[in-house]
């Protein structure tokens, strides 16, 4: 099949056929969906892009800028994935097609999350479902999208029953497995989440490397350093590993979610496996990454990680850089509403300064352990209605 869709491509160019030539370089493009094929599938984007300006095709301009700002995000050239999602958006005002103002809509809503703007991240999510609710790809990037919000927003735990029906609709779906036991983990259900992080240990090795599969390894790496569990950790390091200089993003070909440098998550395994040397050097690559993109929230996760682990390793130079990080990750925190990690954050500074633990010490030590903590109990989840129906 590889060879067949090779060869479609190079006969559709010796034709010069435009019709025939973006057939194939749509079917080239699927087929190397996923973190290995980054470099090809980045000149196929610049492919499609120069046959919309040779056949005066909009559509398919349209089309090109979506795919090449999925791979300069996923490549960490944030100004280059700005623009074509500016000029995508600019095309999509002007066509009158309903699937591309969904995805205009739903790349703004990416912007919003990556930059911490929360509540106009949940407003544009909410708008793009509008535009179009019963398609399941639509339904699919809507809870994406909320469970990346609700994540940062320390309220993941609404989702886990609509995580748990993809799951079940999708068995072998290991990004679903994985939300569903995020938000066990949250609401402090860790046997189940503990049965779903080696669950994920051993169906991600045998599962397609497709545009899925690292967002998943990246979530499950999430689990492993919440639960403390080291020979987890050194599995998830091993499919990790080659792709640190990633950006792990989520593209329905257009970029609708980012989870930031796999540089983070490499840091997070590495702590659990004690690995100080390692892990330092990952944040540090991570905290270059993520300023590169101007993502806020993810910024203020690294940070805390960073210091966390720094005051875990204890050497004498330790504390003090914990503390600048500890500084810069509240300040972020607390600007971006993020409750939860600012609530952890207060309390890993006061035990250092040797003082009581802010109110609700029983959850605030829960924090300072974790990278994850639950806020209360949660009404019905509004995205149940559109996913499930």
């Amino acid at each position: 099949m590889e060879s067949l869709r090779l060869e479609a491509v190079a006969m559709a160019r010796r034709l010069a056929d435009p019709a025939a030539l973006r057939a194939a370089v749509d079917a080239r493009w699927m087929a190397v969906w996923g973190p290995d094929g980054l470099e090809e599938r980045t000149a196929l984007a610049a492919e499609i892009l120069r046959l919309a300006q040779e056949s005066g095709d909009r559509e398919l301009e349209l089309e090109g800028h979506a795919h090449q700002a999925a791979s300069s995000l996923e490549a960490g050239d944030a100004r280059a994935a700005e623009a074509d999602i500016a000029t995508h958006a600019r095309l999509a005002e002007e066509l009158p097609m309903a699937t591309a103002r969904w995805a205009a809509t739903t790349m703004r809503a990416l912007q919003a999350l990556l930059h911490g703007a929360f509540d106009d991240a949940e407003r544009l999510a909410d708008e793009a479902l509008s535009l179009d609710p019963g398609r399941p790809n639509v339904q699919f990037t809507y809870i994406d999208q909320m469970a990346l919000l609700r994540w940062e927003q320390g309220r993941l735990g609404e989702l886990r029953d609509d995580w748990q029906g993809v799951a079940d609709q999708f068995p072998l779906a290991a990004f679903a497995g994985a939300w569903r036991s995020l938000a066990d983990a949250e609401l402090g259900h860790r046997d189940e989440a503990r049965r779903g992080l080696w669950s994920l240990t051993e169906q991600l090795p045998e599962r397609p490397r497709d545009g899925i599969w690292l967002a998943a390894v990246a979530l499950a790496s999430l689990l492993a350093a919440h639960l403390d569990e080291p020979e987890a950790a050194g599995s998830l390091d091993q499919l990790l590993a080659p792709y640190a200089g990633h950006v792990i993003a989520f593209t329905a070909p257009h970029p609708v979610v980012c989870l930031g440098s796999a540089s983070f998550y490499l840091g997070l395994l590495a702590t659990v496996r004690a690995r100080w040397t390692e892990a330092g050097d990952h944040f540090e690559a991570a905290i270059r990454a993520h300023d590169r993109l101007g993502a806020g929230p993810l910024l203020a996760r690294t940070r805390h990680a960073y210091a966390r682990m720094l005051l875990a390793r204890g050497q004498a130079t330790d504390r003090s850089r914990a503390a600048e990080l500890l500084d810069g990750a509240l300040a972020t925190a607390d600007t971006l509403g993020m409750a939860a990690v600012a609530e952890g954050i207060r309390t890993l500074q006061a035990a250092q300064a040797g003082q009581p633990v802010p109110a609700e010490p029983a959850a605030a030590l829960e924090a300072a352990r974790n990278l994850f903590r639950r806020e209360g109990e949660y009404g019905p989840s509004p995205i149940r209605a559109a996913w499930c129906g």
